[in-house]
Parts: structure tokens; sequence; C-alpha cells
């Protein structure tokens, strides 16, 4: 359930007394027997319901005259809230069970983002863009966004930072509990989701959970890293990013006269205040001209410094003047010389403004050009993030840093690095010794050992590679198995699925095991499974028939309810009118082909255990044979399918060949699909990633419920957003305020989610991320417990800066990762504390004490600190 809070206080508001609703006060509220579980269900205030359940606890032993008085109003729906003065501004189809429901709802058809950009306001950061501002996320992700470089400044503490032996290293130098680490659940513990390989992408029931713009913490305590920094949530990346290089722009420029100014950005296609209008009347020479008579001979635009907070982009007034054809690109890079260094010395180089600049050409010899400028902008951040990495000086010469044992000095050169950066395919050093493999620097103290902590030896190729690189969506040691993609430094875990057994994946119908020769014979783990009982709690609704007939498969689909189909029904793309059905289980696997690619015959495609990826079945049109092939080859031009319905879905005006020509379903890419190509993606999906799969107390999954068989993803209640409030709380959710209800007087406020505030919930707040996993010994397995976690500070008085509640049964929650928002009480938090997670543990029923726990909040410089704990109950 989510928290939200108003973004202003309800006593600033003049509210009239409503004299349209019902109101009853407590002592008759009793007479009618009334329970509070009844007025929970009409959504009445929670205080109300506590005061009214401790007025009727009362009645027996006294008469609270105070309490029997107080007054419950009976709100008409829409309305609701002690006095009803709330109503949320959407209109929906019909009445909603809750105003969770209709909240949830919400988020369905919430059109975001704004037009603006949410910010953190805790640290002063200069842009150079008084129109910029900082987001929470761009804070220590190895990029410097400032121009002091505050925003970057004790980000060392997390590069050098080492782990317990339970624990697993994010990327980002984050510890986690290593119970985490591919935990199946939807979401990630690390920051930077190091942690996870986004397995909610590929299935559809842990994907029904997932939408990009609800607020879980899987959008909003993660970031996405595009190779030049983070760019915030999910969510936000794409028109951040642009809004950032636009609104960089038009920084006034004190060096050069606003003439000169406007022709540049009409001439250079910036098109910033209605420039493009002006462009249309006057021609290039025209541009031209005034240039070469209002500007200076060199300046810089942008204004502000691009990437690093120290290097621009330049033009010579001679450059663009003597041009035949425009060109937006830049003629020179400049940068801090100070702060980077190892260029060829034959280069040419002017001084300008305090900075160095070489020509574009000599810096990034292969950056394409690009009309838009805007983009052309991003290019250039972005090529200049990876090829002059080493102009990210984070760490110079300081006895603090430099003498430690995590840090590595640069050779010839001021500069050190975390010996975490060696061999992270960034060149951080000047001359880039960092990434010489020649030069044998320290590989005999941070690649000799196998568990290192820093860095990863390939088993293949005894490649020593950063662990930054692990898990990072390349594979930096080449594959072991080109066929099934397997990599060692992105499927960390294969060696453990190759040697050891993993009991519920034994008899899945997936060759896992490695053959191991027992008296001359090979076993793995799918030999002998005549007797195995397919159909279980690990293969039951995993995507993958595991069972001959597929009764592991039938009812899984919730698409299944919108066609309205039988129980023990699959899903299935019909070859003859291309769109879904409903197909029964007795029609699966019995030697004729119901759906396209024969996905009801899985058995015609796995002859080979090797090649089960290779699972849509056709007739080849060359070779006139049939054939299995990979869902990425649909649609191939080089593998024709013969049949007719295949030429229908392949034809070019169709979004079939994109999908599978393109990558989306390999990589995930759901964003770019709607609802009926997701499912192809599910359904053209053949083998199940190799995994360590643990025991599980989780229900056997099916779509069909004896009392309701209402689809999960049925059509959003929620006609329409008032046009004018959509995006105005951000994050949030707009309610209006019924000021009087007889005038019809409203106005407009914001809920709040935790992590935002502000009169729009505009600011990025403070917090502490916390998540949980919880175990128990088996005594205690049929035992409720009640959690309080609460946020405290380190001074004599333990002051209590927030808390949650939460009850446990580990007969249902043995799995459970439990999600909390701890919030500073003061904005910003007090650095010169320390903070940490306290956490009380007592039986639900009898209240008996069991234990507490205390964990400690490190990296207190970040906004947002993420603590992920396994906590075993005493």
């Amino acid at each position: 359930m989510t928290s939200l809070c108003l973004s202003e206080w309800p006593s600033t508001w003049k509210i009239q007394e409503n004299t349209r609703d019902q109101k009853f006060n407590f002592s008759q509220l009793a007479a009618l027997n009334i329970t509070s579980l009844q007025l929970y269900h009409w959504s009445a205030p929670i205080d109300i319901i506590e005061s009214y359940q401790f007025y009727l606890n009362q009645l027996s032993t006294s008469n609270n005259i105070s309490l029997s008085t107080k007054v419950f109003y009976n709100c008409t729906s829409p309305r609701f809230g002690p006095q009803c003065q709330y109503l949320f501004p959407f209109r929906t189809k019909e009445k909603l069970p809750s105003v969770h429901e209709l909240i949830h709802r919400f988020y369905l058809v919430l059109k975001y983002p704004r037009e603006d950009l949410l910010c953190y306001r805790h640290l002063n950061c200069r842009f150079g863009s008084v129109l910029l501002c900082l987001d929470w996320n761009q804070i220590c992700d190895g990029f410097i966004q400032c121009t002091d470089g505050v925003d970057e400044q004790h980000c060392w503490q997390m590069e050098t930072n080492q782990c317990k032996e339970n624990e697993y290293r994010c990327r980002n130098g984050q510890c986690i509990s290593s119970v985490f680490l591919d935990d199946n659940a939807v979401g990630a513990e690390c920051f930077d989701q190091s942690d996870t390989r986004e397995k909610f992408d590929w299935d559809p029931y842990l994907r029904l959970t997932y939408d990009p713009i609800r607020p879980q913490f899987i959008n909003e305590e993660v970031v996405i890293y595009n190779g030049t920094g983070h760019f915030g949530p999910y969510f936000e990346e794409r028109n951040r990013r642009l809004f950032f290089v636009h609104h960089m722009i038009p920084q006034p420029d004190k060096l050069i006269s606003n003439r000169c100014e406007f022709t540049l950005y009409c001439y250079l296609r910036f098109f910033v205040g209605g420039t493009d209008d002006y462009e249309n009347i006057y021609s290039k020479e025209y541009f031209q001209k005034v240039i070469n008579e209002s500007c200076p001979d060199m300046f810089y635009v942008p204004s502000a410094a691009i990437v690093f907070g120290h290097v621009y982009l330049a033009y010579t007034k001679q450059y663009i003047v003597q041009q035949k054809t425009r060109i937006n690109a830049p003629d020179y890079i400049c940068y801090n010389g100070q702060l980077c260094g190892g260029f060829n010395p034959n280069q040419k180089i002017i001084h300008f403004n305090n900075s160095l600049c070489r020509r574009v050409q000599d810096i990034l010899p292969n950056i394409i050009s690009n009309e838009n400028s805007i983009e052309m902008i991003w290019d250039y951040i972005h090529q200049i993030s990876i090829y002059l990495s080493k102009c990210n000086t984070i760490l110079r010469n300081d006895t603090i840093f430099c003498d430690n044992r995590t840090m590595y000095q640069c050779l010839n050169s001021s500069k050190c690095i975390a010996k975490i950066r060696i061999f992270d395919q960034f060149e951080d050093c000047d001359y880039g010794d960092d990434e010489d493999r020649q030069k044998n620097i320290l590989t005999n103290e941070i690649c000799s050992k196998e568990q290192s902590s820093t860095h990863f030896i390939c088993p293949n190729t005894n490649k020593c590679i950063s662990r930054k690189l692990i898990r990072d969506s390349k594979c930096d040691c080449g594959y072991l198995d080109a066929q099934h993609f397997l990599c060692p430094d992105e499927n960390i875990e294969m060696k453990s699925i190759r040697e050891l057994i993993s009991f519920p994946t034994i008899c899945n119908g997936f060759n896992d095991l490695n053959p191991i020769l027992i008296d001359g014979q090979n076993y793995t783990d799918e030999t002998e499974c005549n007797q195995w009982v397919c159909n279980n709690a690990y293969t039951r609704c995993n995507g993958y028939w595991d069972c001959y007939d597929g009764a592991d498969e039938v009812d899984c689909h919730e698409f299944l309810l919108g066609l309205n189909c039988s129980a023990h029904s699959f899903l299935c793309l019909s070859p003859i009118t291309r769109k879904f059905m409903c197909l029964s289980m007795d029609q699966g696997n019995d030697g004729i082909i119901d759906c396209l690619g024969a996905t009801d015959e899985p058995q015609l495609c796995r002859y080979n255990t090797q090649t089960y990826d290779n699972g849509f079945y056709c007739e080849d049109r060359k070779i006139r044979l049939p054939v299995c092939i990979q869902s990425h080859e649909i649609c191939n031009t080089d593998i024709t399918c013969t049949d007719w319905e295949m030429d229908k879905l392949c034809e070019p005006l169709t979004f079939f060949p994109v999908i599978f020509r393109n990558g989306f379903c390999n990589r995930g890419d759901f964003a770019s699909l709607d609802y009926n190509n997701m499912q192809i993606c599910y359904l053209f999906r053949f083998t199940p990633r190799p995994e360590i799969v643990h025991f599980s107390l989780a229900q056997v999954k099916s779509i069909f419920k004896d009392e309701d068989r209402k689809s999960p993803l049925a059509d959003s209640l929620i006609d329409e957003i008032d046009r004018d409030l959509n995006g105005h709380c951000y994050r949030g959710v707009p309610l209006k305020v019924i000021l009087d209800i007889n005038k019809n007087l409203f106005r407009t406020t914001c809920l709040c989610l935790p992590n935002y505030y502000g009169s729009h919930c505009q600011y990025q707040n403070q917090r502490v991320s916390f998540t949980m996993k919880l175990q128990t010994f088996s005594d205690s397995w049929q035992t409720q417990f009640l959690l309080i976690v609460s946020l405290i500070d380190n001074t004599y008085e333990r002051i209590i800066h927030s808390y949650e509640q939460i009850t446990y049964f580990p007969m249902q929650n043995c799995q459970t990762s439990f999600d909390i928002y701890l919030i500073y009480s003061n904005r910003p938090k007090n650095e010169s504390k320390q903070y940490s997670i306290h956490i009380d543990i007592y039986e639900k029923l009898s209240l008996n004490y069991r234990g507490s726990f205390f964990i400690h909040i490190p990296f207190l410089f970040l906004p947002v600190q993420r603590i992920a704990s396994l906590l075993n109950i005493p």
C-alpha cells in the first residue's frame, strides 16, 4: 500500500460546515450497531475508526461523553474525508471499492512526464544554467554534473567500500544481503540494478505487477545507467535528457552580444524562442554576415559546460562564416588542462577562456553529424563521456585518498583512482595505463585471487576485468556457449547451475546440469524422469511446457479471460485468422498443429536438447523442409517460412516483423509494445533462463478463481483526468478540496508520495529506502509477528524521525520483500548526526518480545540511502 501526504497544511484552508451529508455521533452509531469494520469499508478516516473502536471498547465500563459526541460524516461518493471535503478529479465508469483502488487506477492512466524537471534542492549545485537543476540520482553516478564537482565529492567512499561475505557488492559499491541477488522479485535492491537480470520483463506473471508509471521501488529507487551517467528513474530518463540539453542552450553568455547570440541560435538551428520563423525569412549568407559583424572570434555554444563541469563545445567565427553548407557541429572541444592530460602533443591547441581547445576531429574522429542540434549536443555528451573519461577527474593527488590500499596511482600523473576502475573499459588515467594490459599494472595483486573483491577472472579466457562490468548487459569475457549466449560475467551463477543440483528444476524438461558419467551412462537432471510430477509449484505457469501435454501451462495467460475461454485452455495465435484464440488442453502435443509456429506442439522442436531456443516450427521455402528457428529469426529474409499466414504477418506494414527483427522481445523492451504484441513475445519464447531455483511456499499460479473470473488487466475504471490537472502534481495525485459545498467553492492541492514534497510534489525528498526479508525457525512458522521499524539518530534521546508497523506471518510471507520509506524529520537532514534503522519484533497476539535489530546507515552524503537486509527472527 502506498502512503500519500498532503502537500500543504489543512489548517490554511477555511472549510465551511458540511450541511449536505448525513452525520452521526458515536453514540448514534453504537445505537445502530455500526461496527468499526463497516466504517473502514465506507472509507472513513483511520483516526475516526480507531476512536470509534476505542469508544465501543469502553462502553461497558464507562460513558465517555467527549467521545460519544465525536462526529462521523457519511460521505456521498465520491467525496471522502473527516468532513467529506476531499474529491478526486477523476471521472469513473463505475463505483470503485476503495480510495486505494482509485489511486491505483489513477497511475494506470496518468500521462507523465511534464515538460519541466523534478529537482533535488539539498545540494548547492552550479550547473552553469539557472534553468537546470540536479536530480537525486545524478549524485555519485560517476560523472561530474556540477561545475565545482560537489556532486561527486564524497563518492570515493562508495568506490572503496568493502562488503561482508554474506553480502553482494553492487557495481556502485553499495552492499546488500546476498539473498536479494536474483531473488525473482519485481524490483532491484541495488540502485544500479546490478542484482537483477530483470526477469520480470520475461515473466508474464511478475510483469503484471510492474508498470513504469506506478509508484513502486522498481520505478522510484533505481537509476538508468546509459554510459554517460544516470539520468533518472525509468519513467523520466529520456524526457529529462532532452529537457536537460534543451535548457542548457539559452543560458545567456555575457561574453557575446544579444544579436550575436540570437543569430547563432538561428544559424545552428537550436530554434529557441521562435527562431524557426526568423530563419525562414533570412538566408544563410545573411546569418553569416551578422555573425561576422557582431560575434567575437571564438565562443562557447552552449555557454555552459556540457559534461564533467569543465568540457565545452566551441566555435570560431571564421569556421561559421566560411561554411558553404550550414553545419551545426562544433569546431573545437575545450577543457581544463589541469584536469585532463595524455593527448597527442603534435596536435593543434588553442588557449581560450582559461581552457585548452582541440579540434573535434582530433578527439572524436568518428562522431557522426546530426542535423537536430538538441540531439547533436547529446551525442557529444555521450561520446565525450566515453572517450574522454580521463577528463572526469573525481580524485586528484591527495594523501588521504592516494595512500589508501584500495587506490591506484596513475603513471606519470598526480591522479589516483579506485582499483575497481582498472580494466573497466574507461580510461581514467591520463595515459590510459589503467586499461593497458601490456603494462601488467597490479596484475598480481588484483587478478591473482579467484575471489578478488575488485576484479573477476573469466574462467574461459583468464581475462581479468573489473567487477563493475559484471552483469552490465554486455559479455566481456566471451561466450561459454555462443548458441545459448551463456556468458561468465553476465551469468555469474552459471558455474553453480551446471555443477550443483537444483532440486526444483529436476525433470522440468530442460537440461541444466552438465552430464555426469556413472557406470558408463551419462546422467543429467533430466534422466529417468518418468515418475516425476511435472506440474508442480516450480513449473506451474513459468511460460514453458514442462509436461508433455502442457498441463503445467493451462489457464496461465490472463489474456484468456478476455477471450471467454473455458478452463484448461492454452493461449494460441491462430495461423488462419492471425488472432488470439483458446485451445483445449487435449489438443496439446497431439500431433496436429493448431497454432502459429506450432506452439501447441513443442515436442516438434525439442529433438535436440541443446537447441531449445529453436522453438518456432515452420517450413523453409528455400530447402522445402521443416525447420525450427529462434524467435529473432521470425520474419528473417534468410529463413522464410512458406506458410501464407507468415507472409501476412511479416508484411512491412505490420508490427510483427519489427518486434523480432529489432529485438524488442529479446531485450524485454515492452515499453515500445502494446499489450497484444507483448503476449506474442511471451508465446514465442522457448527456453527458460538457467538459474538456481529455491524452495518456495508460494501458491500454484492460475488466473481462474472460483469466486472471481475477472481479468486483473481489465480496462481502467477511470474515464478521464481533468485536463488542467494531468501532471499538475508530478508523481503525486491531484486532490480537490471543497471549501464551501453550498457555494461550490474548490481549490486543488496534491497528495505527494513519501519521496517527493512541494506544492506540486516537484521536489525530491531525502529518505531511507529500506527493503527487508524475514526468516524464522520452523517452530514459529505459524506465529504472527509485529515489527516496528524506526529511523533514529545517535543523539542521547535517540529521536525517532519516522516509523512503520509491519505484520509478518511466515507461512504467508516467507518470500515477501517489505519495501519501506523512512523519512527524516528535518529537511534537509542533519549530516553531522549518524542515523540507524531500529527494528523491534513482537509476537502479535501475545505481544511477547522476540528481539531487536540495529542497522547502521552508511553514506549520509547520498540523498537516498538504499538498505536491503535479511533478518533472522530469534
